[in-house]
């Protein structure tokens, strides 16, 4: 079933890139939430995104998939904590190899992390988000 949770109306033309955000506070602890977009032209045509997911555990740490994925140039992923952490995010290609390393302070809540992806060969990684008491994964690929 699917749940109309935010309208936004058109900013633009097709040829200009738009931006838009949502943030479902309604989530519970240990349950994985699915969503996607739907866009409604000016004439009526629709179009669906691929579906994302995205879980907050009872230890506060969650994060959400990918977006987009695949991806070109730049990708996001949020890190959702119950209390602020220091966290690192690391990038790894299908050979085991890492690509990439972020180390930062995050505070309690959402914190959307841009990874630039455009100098990555075409392929598969998996990202790997750590604090100091978790771990967990997510697939990327590269256009």
């Amino acid at each position: 079933m699917l749940l109309v949770l935010k309208f936004y109306p058109a900013s633009g033309r097709s040829d200009q890139q738009g931006a838009y955000t949502f943030t479902d506070d309604a989530v519970l602890p240990n349950t994985t939430y699915y969503y996607r977009l739907r866009q409604v032209d000016f004439d009526g045509t629709e179009s669906y995104s691929d579906i994302i997911f995205g879980a907050i555990n009872d230890e506060g740490f969650g994060l959400s998939a990918f977006v987009p994925n695949p991806a070109e140039a730049v990708t996001q992923l949020t890190v959702h904590l119950k209390k602020d952490a220091s966290t690192s995010v690391t990038l790894f290609d299908a050979t085991g190899h890492q690509v990439f390393r972020q180390e930062q302070r995050l505070q309690a809540g959402n914190n959307p992390i841009e990874i630039n992806v455009e100098h990555l060969p075409t392929g598969s990684y998996t990202a790997r988000v750590r604090t100091a008491s978790r771990v967990l994964t997510r697939k990327l690929i590269v256009r």
